[in-house]
């Protein structure tokens, strides 16, 4: 009995677990950065809840009294539906404390800035920005974990220190500076970590604009 393989199937399941290897890695590098730098709840999840506040406030008034003809009944509905009761009235508090704590915080939001070569995986990079009130900072751990042998010059470079910026408490470059730096270099004469570097800053560049 002969075994027959399709090699461009194997090489599409190939890519597909390294894009599954990829996906998972940079969400533990989401997870751990996460606990290093505070941030108040993000806008758009701050809207959700909003909507299901508002939402339970209306369906939820109609289906724990519809049909409810005494108080027995109403004491039922009211402990089956007590804990979405509880939420909504303790979210508007919830809200106001992150709120409050927002203003004592740098970081805004924390994503995963893409630069995708195509054809070219050894310039695809992928790292974590951290987006705040005066700018973005790039964590060093991101920045050395997918660069290693690239040497920023630090008379023209500033290092932000641990502490620096409120809340977070680790150290990177700030997004202006790394692009300031990249605008000085040749792309097209660099290879390897240079020149993959200097792809990613220009689409930093694009992302901060």
């Amino acid at each position: 009995m002969t075994n027959m393989t399709d090699p461009d199937n194997d090489k599409a399941i190939v890519e597909t677990s390294s894009e599954a290897d990829d996906a998972t890695n940079v969400d533990a590098r989401l997870q751990g950065l996460g606990k290093l730098v505070d941030m108040p709840v993000a806008r758009d999840r701050r809207r959700r809840y909003w909507m299901v506040w508002f939402l339970w406030g209306m369906l939820g008034t109609a289906l724990t009294f519809e049909g409810v003809k005494d108080g027995t009944w109403l004491a039922v509905a009211g402990i089956l539906g007590g804990p979405f009761w509880f939420l909504f009235l303790v979210w508007p508090f919830l809200w106001l404390r992150d709120r409050l704590r927002a203003r004592s915080l740098w970081a805004e939001d924390m994503t995963a800035l893409l630069h995708d070569a195509g054809d070219d995986p050894d310039s695809t990079s992928t790292l974590i920005v951290v987006w705040g009130k005066t700018g973005a900072l790039v964590p060093e751990s991101e920045w050395c974990g997918a660069f290693p042998s690239v040497r920023l010059d630090v008379d023209k470079l500033e290092r932000i220190e641990v502490g620096t910026l409120p809340g977070v408490r680790t150290a990177g470059f700030l997004a202006k500076d790394l692009v300031a730096w990249a605008a000085e270099k040749n792309v097209e004469g660099a290879s390897g970590d240079l020149r993959a570097a200097l792809l990613w800053c220009d689409t930093l560049d694009r992302a901060t604009r």
